[in-house]
């Protein structure tokens, strides 16, 4: 889009926001890719407590929407 010169976009203008289905349904190969081309970084998630360490294992799972959910803001 951002080369058509009649939209007059820039291409910062522009945002992608990719959503899954849970972390484990995003194939391997994808997260490697992706990795490789610099729009995700399991490490981000894991430094900024998105993941945390299953048990003493060397295996990593995302936390649920409810255990990143702000305690203090009310569900009802």
């Amino acid at each position: 889009m951002y080369m058509d010169k009649n939209l007059k976009m820039r291409q910062q203008d522009l945002l992608v926001c990719l959503v899954c289905d849970g972390y484990d349904a995003i194939k391997e190969d994808f997260k490697q890719y992706a990795t490789e081309k610099g729009f995700f970084d399991v490490e981000y998630l894991k430094k900024n407590g998105f993941m945390e360490k299953v048990d003493d294992t060397d295996k990593w799972r995302m936390k649920t929407m409810n255990e990143l959910m702000d305690e203090t803001v009310p569900q009802n």
